[in-house]
């Protein structure tokens, strides 16, 4: 028995899939055409469960996630770090994301330019 889900994908546009209970991800990425992640009420889907094992029905709403990458140019060496983050994280996230990974960045380049004590 067939059903109709939608996907949104993240510039907002929707469109409609007939699917089947039993689909697994795998064949609905395969119908969306893109090897991209989907997410169901924030819940990142697994290629292999099915729609069924997730809950999802007739006239549910999935959101294609996609990942990038962004660059940060730390200033102070001069080195440019890359970033990947979600389509779907919020600027409050990638902005920790951030923080961390500079953080990290700065204490390695700290501590290679620490003396060894012997």
């Amino acid at each position: 028995m067939s059903m109709e889900i939608f996907m949104k994908s993240p510039t907002g546009r929707t469109i409609c899939l007939r699917v089947n209970p039993t689909d697994t991800l795998s064949t609905v990425k395969a119908k969306i055409q893109e090897q991209q992640r989907l997410v169901y009420n924030g819940v990142q889907l697994d290629d292999n469960l099915t729609l069924a094992d997730y809950n999802i029905q007739h006239m549910s709403t999935l959101d294609h996630q996609e990942k990038m990458q962004i660059y940060i140019k730390e200033t102070l060496v001069g080195t440019t770090i890359t970033l990947e983050v979600d389509s779907l994280d919020t600027i409050g996230n990638v902005k920790a994301k951030i923080a961390y990974i500079l953080r990290a960045f700065l204490w390695i380049n700290n501590a290679s330019s620490l003396p060894i004590n012997s």
